[in-house]
This record gives C-alpha cells, structure tokens and sequence, in this order.
C-alpha cells in the first residue's frame, strides 16, 4: 500500500467520522417525523455516498454493510416501509457499527470486523420479519454510546475544520431545509482550508514564544522611554494572538448534538418521556477544552433522567405533563464559557441527601448541613442515593467524575435545585487553556501565577483581622461571612516561611470563599500555559508553567484545585456561614 492510498483511505475515515454525526441527528429526528420525505432523502443520499466511496477506497466490509442498510432505506423512500420505533433504533446501531468499524480502520487499515448479526437485522426487516431486536442488543446500545463517549480520543494524525464549513454541513443535514441544491458551493465570500491541527499547535506555541519575547521587548522599551513603540508591539502581538487562537475555536453544537442520542436511548431504557433543548449550539470553545467536555455532559445528562426526572404517571399525579423537560444551554460569561443544564424534575431531596450521607458514614450523625451544603454532597466520591447499581447509575462515581474533571480544566461545576421544580447544574470553563490572564503573585520568597478568573477580589490585611483558634483553621470576617484562610507559603511544601503575609486572595468555589494569605502581588499579564515538567507533574496544584517577561521561569498555581479538597477536610461544614 502507498503513501497516497493511505492517505486517500485516511482522509476518507476523516470524512465520513464528521459525517456519522450528522447521520445520528438524523436518524434521531426521523423517528419524530417519519413522513419527512427530505430528512428521508437526505440520509438516503448519505448511505449511497457511503458505500460507493467507501468501496472506491477498499473498505468492502463498510460497502457491504451500509448496502443492506441502503436497501432498508430505499424501501422507506418508496413508503414500502415506515420507520418505526424498531426500525430507527436498527438504523441507529448501524450508525453505532459504522463508527467502530472507522475507529478501527483508523488505527489499522486492515482491521476486519464482525457485522454478520446486523446485516442479518437489516435483511429481516426488508424481508418483512419485523421483530424487536433483541433485549440484550438493545440494552447494550445506550451503555456503547457512553462508553463511545467517555473514551472518544483525537487521533494523531486529526485535522481541523474552520468554523464556517462545520456549520454548514450540520446546517444542511440536520435542518433539511426544503431546497432542491443538496450540493455544497464553496462560499467565495469566507473560503477555507482543512489544516492539521498539529500545525495549529506549532502556530500557537510560536505565538506562544512572541508573547513571552513581547514582554521582555516591551519592558526594555517602556524603561528607555520608547512608549510609543512599546504600545504599538503590545497591540500587534495580542492582535496575532488573538488570531491564532480564534483557529483553535470550535462551535459546542457537536458535543452538543451527541447527547440526543444519549437522551434518546436512556429515556427509552427508563421508560421515561424526555424532550431536549439545545440553545447556544453556536457558541465557540477552544478545541482543546471541547474535546473534554463529552464525559461530564454524559454523565449529568444520564443523572437528569434517572434522577431527576418523573416517571409519565409520577408527573402528571404531580400536575406536570407528562413529558420532562431537559435543557441546556451555553453562553459566554466573562472569560468563561458557561453551559447550564437545567430539568424540570423533582429536584434535589437534602434532607434524604444528609440521611443517606450518614448511613455511609460519609458525615457524622451530629452533623448540621444548609440546604445548599446537602445538595454539595452528591459531588463526594463514592455517594449515590440508588439502593442498587443499574445500567444507568448507582455506582457513586458519575458526579465525582463531573467534579474532578471540570476542576481539572481551571473550571467550577455549580448546582441548584428546588424540591418539586428541578435543578440546573452550571459548568464554567475557561475559553481556553493555552494562554490565560493572570495574576504574578510573591509568597514565600518565589514568584508565582495564578489565574486572574480564580480570584474574586483583593484585600490589605491589616492586624487583627485573621482570628486564630486552637486546633482550627484561622478566619477572616468579610462582610459579615466566616472566610477560613490558607497560607500559600505554608501549605505550599517547597516554599520558605518567614516572610510577613499583607495580602490575602479572595477566592470563591461553590457558594463558599477563602482566603488565600501571600506576601505581595507583582502586577497583571498574560501567560502562556505550559505542559508541566515530570518533576512537578504530579504535585496538586500545579496548572503548568510559564516563563515571565524577565526571561525567568514561573510555576502556574491552580488554587481551586489545590484548596478545594482541603477545604472540605479540615472546615468543619456547619461552621462556614453568616457570622453571629
């Protein structure tokens, strides 16, 4: 095989992998309106493209499958058949085997694979066997999704498409509008090209290099006087920047669209009615952060469903249709991106929250909570209010995984709910993670970044304001609020102590703040994140590094992630609130 067939039979994978997603929003919306002749037309034209191209590249076994799956089609189109229930979910797990079989492909290109059982489904229903496939099978189609999901993973060799053609294909397939042209005309006003994201990575870390460069230039300027010059290379290298990082933004309605199967195929396993909304699908994200998104949307997505929302009958005894409402929603704050996702469910119970906490011996028996803390505790590893474990949850590890993984992203996951009414979860995500405002901070002796979006405010501290107690954490009162405080050159073991602490760090995480006490702040800049170094990879805390605009090096200290666990040790919950 030469180096161009790889490349042809490559670039197909790449292809038709964009185009499967397309395909499932179809399928999906097929099963609400069957009679739709263009939806039907659409994803007709895709089977037959499909299996012509993928004959031409030498994927028989993905022509062979998708041929039968045609067939099924045709007899649709020519209304000889209706797509049922039964029918759509088969078509569905002919998407779900397409997309393993290009998976595989994509790490060898001669992967052979076992279809026989679904083109013999396939087959059957033609042929006017029409049976439920089996329960098994069925089952097993949400647990793959999630699996699929959880698991998803760029390939090395993965390219990137600018914004306007990504639309534009999802525009064409999932909207269908009723027009004759099917065929895609390049758009002479905003043309684009497919480009390596390896390239776009080299881009950055180049611009990534300007910046630091910039900074050492413009300080070498601003002290001969020059400032002039110094303003006019601040302004061009962040409007480059901001270029370069504008090509690594990609629109949320992909990740988005992917949980329509997921709402789909988990209401039916439930037997549950469930309509979903998606606003903002438009919204851009850093490629980087998107592709991380997949698994925390899974699992509250899941959690909405089997938690939150009512049975049919559960609903309308409580005056509620009977179909559930899940929305979600992105929109940016700040520099954040922020994706809500809201139910109109039952809510969240507290009080059961706290009973079950302390069966499991998670929190004492004398434990007071608010509200709001109760609610807190579904984030706690291992918590789960099913009394057993079942294809959906029960294994006390979904909300952790939420969590954990957001935090790990510099981000902040925030709920609220009300008994009777539902609940909204609230994931807020930096834009980006390559380069971040931040914050060049002094404690103990070394100079430090911290992301600007972590802190909530500034204060002087002057004496007598920190109480300290025996055995407990030292506090603050600000504005009436018990704010525990945390040394940074204390907790943080590689830090000298010694040095007189003037400023303390306001920082906010789910409802509750902190302090953080440090010698001094240094000024304001942007930084460019890099990959920790082996040494340090592994110590809590740390986002990345950086180097500073003298050209000396600099650890990213990620506070959320580093206080947050021991927040919830050593503060004692029932003592964190209005000050008497």
């Amino acid at each position: 095989m030469d180096d161009f067939e790889i490349e042809l039979k490559h670039d197909f994978l790449q292809e038709a992998r964009e185009l499967l997603q397309n395909t499932e929003q179809s399928f999906l919306e097929l099963e609400k309106d069957p009679s739709n002749k263009t939806l039907i037309d659409a994803i007709f034209r895709f089977a037959h493209n499909l299996k012509g191209t993928s004959r031409a590249v030498g994927f028989g076994q993905i022509a062979e499958l998708t041929h039968r799956a045609e067939n099924l089609l045709l007899e649709i189109k020519q209304d000889k058949i209706f797509a049922n229930d039964h029918i759509v979910s088969t078509l569905l797990l002919f998407n779900d085997q397409v997309r393993v079989m290009i998976d595989g492909l994509d790490e060898n290109l001669d992967a052979v694979f076992d279809c026989e059982k679904l083109m013999q489904d396939l087959d059957a229903i033609i042929a006017g066997e029409v049976t439920p496939p089996a329960a098994a099978a069925f089952e097993a189609a949400p647990e793959a999704s999630f699996e699929a999901e959880a698991t998803e993973v760029a390939p090395a060799a993965e390219t990137f498409e600018e914004v306007p053609v990504e639309m534009e294909t999802q525009a064409t397939v999932h909207k269908l509008p009723e027009k004759k042209e099917v065929k895609k005309e390049p758009r002479k006003d905003d043309e684009t090209l497919r480009v390596s994201l390896n390239r776009l990575e080299v881009l950055n870390n180049l611009v990534g290099e300007l910046v630091i460069i910039q900074s050492v230039v413009e300080s070498s300027l601003s002290k001969s006087g020059d400032v002039k010059t110094a303003r006019s290379l601040g302004k061009l290298c962040k409007d480059i920047q901001d270029l370069s990082m504008s090509l690594r933004m990609v629109p949320v309605g992909p990740s988005f669209q992917k949980l329509a199967r997921i709402v789909r195929d988990t209401s039916k396993l439930l037997n549950k009615k469930v309509d979903l909304h998606l606003i903002g699908e438009e919204t851009e994200i850093d490629k980087t952060v998107a592709e991380s998104l997949g698994d925390p949307l899974v699992h509250i997505i899941r959690n909405a469903i089997d938690h939150g929302l009512e049975t049919p009958e559960e609903r309308l005894a409580a005056g509620k249709s009977e179909e559930g409402v899940v929305e979600v929603m992105a929109f940016h704050e700040g520099n954040f991106l922020v994706i809500q996702i809201t139910d109109d469910g039952k809510g969240i119970n507290g009080q059961r929250l706290i009973e079950k906490a302390k069966s499991k011996g998670i929190i004492p028996e004398n434990m007071n909570l608010t509200e709001q803390q109760a609610i807190e505790l579904i984030f706690h590893p291992g918590f789960s209010t099913k009394e057993e474990v079942s294809e959906v949850s029960g294994r006390g590890v979904g909300m952790d995984v939420v969590k954990t993984n957001i935090e790990s992203l510099g981000g902040e996951v925030k709920v609220r709910s009300k008994v009777g009414a539902g609940s909204c979860f609230r994931l807020m995500l930096p834009l980006t993670l390559a380069i971040i405002d931040g914050m060049l901070i002094k404690a103990g002796g070394q100079q430090l970044v911290v992301p600007k979006g972590q802190i909530q405010e500034v204060i002087k501290l002057e004496p007598g304001m920190i109480t300290k107690m025996t055995g407990r954490r030292p506090y603050l009162t600000l504005r009436n609020t018990i704010v525990p405080v945390f040394y940074l050159e204390e907790d943080w073991g590689t830090l000298t102590k010694g040095e007189k602490v003037d400023i303390a760090l306001i920082v906010r995480h789910n409802d509750q703040s902190f302090a953080i006490g440090i010698t001094d702040i240094m000024r304001q800049q942007q930084v460019v994140v890099k990959p920790p170094t082996k040494e340090i990879m592994n110590k809590q805390g740390v986002m990345g590094t950086t180097i500073l605009g003298d050209g000396k090096p600099s650890l990213i200290i990620d506070l959320l992630n580093l206080y947050s666990r021991k927040l919830r040790q050593e503060i004692n919950v029932d003592t964190i609130g209005k000050a008497a």
